[in-house]
């Protein structure tokens, strides 16, 4: 009935253990990810993590993807509610968000970011190399990368591949 994610059961075992095993359970995933070849955000390193972060890096870039991914479906959605009340300013509003016309093209790179996360999945249970592993992560950095560039563009003006 309950299915929690990983993270979800690092954050009730670090509430349950206090400040110690926060530090331990950082410890664990900085061992797991040196075995599978995944990469750790630098906030899960046992104490540097408190310090600060990168706002350059793969997690920046996953961060960037999802808040850009969630401005999209917020102004598709918008958009198309005005259209359907036959609202007179839907026009304006896709000129101030254009953003909102790129929907499908979030749909599908979700849809391809998600098949490659369960086929690094299947790969990390197969054993196969680290070097494979950071190959699907880059290729899946490499698409969010992308979709932000894409929005980015878009809503400076400029639609580029569109």
């Amino acid at each position: 009935m309950l299915s929690p994610t990983p993270d979800t059961l690092d954050y009730l075992i670090q509430q349950a253990t206090g400040g110690v095993g926060r530090e331990i359970s950082k410890t664990a995933q900085v061992v797991q990810s040196q075995l599978t070849g995944e990469e750790l955000p630098f906030y899960k390193i046992p104490l540097l993590g408190r310090f600060g972060g990168s706002a350059t890096g793969a997690t920046a870039v996953r961060d960037d993807f999802y808040t850009r991914v969630k401005d999209v479906n917020i102004a598709s959605r918008e958009f198309a509610g005005r259209v359907k009340e036959k609202d007179p300013s839907a026009r304006e509003f896709i000129k101030d968000n254009p953003e909102a016309r790129l929907k499908p093209a979030a749909d599908q790179i979700e849809r391809k970011i998600t098949d490659l996360q369960k086929l690094k999945h299947e790969e990390l249970k197969r054993g196969v190399g680290a070097d494979r592993i950071q190959q699907r992560e880059k290729q899946i950095t490499n698409l969010m990368l992308r979709f932000n560039q894409l929005v980015d563009r878009v809503r400076a003006g400029s639609p580029g591949e569109e």
